[in-house]
């Protein structure tokens, strides 16, 4: 799982799931832009999802992780 921090307000970072990167335009969504599934903090059929240009926020780090469970 690859996990994102942005920051779309200097002042509040936010951390949500990558899911997958667009690599063509399609309606309104443009080549490079990130889907992405918030908060964490829930389970996978309870999250929101939103489509994240990264023009528009500041990317502090992506980073992947381990998703399994022992």
């Amino acid at each position: 799982m690859k996990l994102i921090k942005y920051y779309k307000r200097p002042d509040r970072p936010e951390i949500v799931r990558l899911d997958k990167i667009a690599t063509t335009d399609f309606g309104c969504v443009k080549q490079g832009d990130m889907l992405v599934t918030y908060p964490l903090h829930l389970q996978d059929h309870m999250r929101l999802c939103m489509w994240l240009d990264p023009k528009t926020v500041h990317i502090d780090w992506i980073r992947e992780i381990s998703d399994e469970t022992t």
